[in-house]
């Protein structure tokens, strides 16, 4: 039994063809609540490839209405909450994300129809919530490397970045990567301050339209001072067959079509 059902509400515009529909759900609460746990279900993974659960900003006011199309990763301050594509396992949130009050949670669907339509569909997230506050919750952090290109024609191109952890030592206990259409694979590794290197996540093949999705059996500790290598490789050449354009031109990093992304959202206690 869940503390929270979200679904596909009965006027939903299930789509005629391939499409990510974003929908729009305010919780309503009154004080901050904590997120343990979520969990999807749906009985037709043919239709229904992945789904992605994020957080809104705060007062966020959605401009294009209750549904809408959107892109796979979202904007650029949605935070990642959950995603789901077949045989991934519910997520849960150590000690729990703090949701503040009249909190918003946008649900993202990537569609597939079949001809036999969506008229027996079921498909819903399952959340687990409490209403005590943990004294250490789970902080949702965003490393996201912007304003890069990635030039026409090449098919061997590393984007990366360097960030510094000025923060108090804590546990990484999972994390959502996400680069783009493009995208060859992506690693992030933990440098500490003798110069260690650890490796935290490594992509080899990047499937774009699978979300990246991984909760650790162990949290990995980091420390104050250490550093967050973040780096993607793509292949903007006419060879690649996820290529749109022929000839292939200068991508810049931006969060509308999925070009050219390079994030990683970790979740930290």
């Amino acid at each position: 039994e869940f503390d929270i059902l979200i679904a596909t509400p009965p006027n939903y515009p299930f789509p005629n063809n391939e499409s990510h529909i974003c929908s729009v759900f305010s919780l309503n609460n009154q004080t901050p609540i904590t997120l343990k746990s979520s969990e999807f279900f749906t009985n037709d993974t043919r239709q229904s490839w992945t789904s992605t659960l994020f957080l809104a900003p705060p007062e966020y006011d959605s401009p294009d209405g209750e549904h809408f199309g959107c892109q796979f990763s979202g904007e650029e301050d949605w935070k990642v909450l959950a995603s789901w594509s077949p045989s991934v396992p519910p997520i849960e949130y150590g000690d729990g994300i703090v949701l503040e009050e009249n909190a918003t949670i946008i649900l993202k669907q990537y569609w597939f129809p079949e001809y036999n339509g969506f008229s027996n569909f079921i498909g819903y997230w399952g959340l687990h919530t409490s209403d005590e506050i943990p004294e250490r919750p789970t902080q949702i952090i965003k490393l996201d490397i912007l304003d890069f290109t990635l030039p026409g024609g090449d098919n061997n191109i590393t984007i990366e970045e360097v960030f510094e952890w000025n923060d108090e030592s804590r546990s990484i206990i999972g994390a959502y990567f996400r680069s783009s259409q493009l995208g060859m694979g992506g690693r992030l590794h933990q440098i500490t301050e003798d110069e260690n290197t650890e490796c935290l996540l490594d992509y080899y093949l990047y499937e774009p339209l699978v979300p990246q999705h991984i909760m650790f059996e162990e949290g990995l500790d980091i420390q104050n001072g250490n550093q967050l290598h973040l780096a993607c490789d793509y292949d903007n050449s006419s060879g690649n067959k996820k290529q749109v354009y022929q000839p292939p031109l200068d991508l810049l990093q931006t969060y509308n079509g999925d070009m050219a992304l390079c994030f990683v959202t970790l979740y930290v206690r």
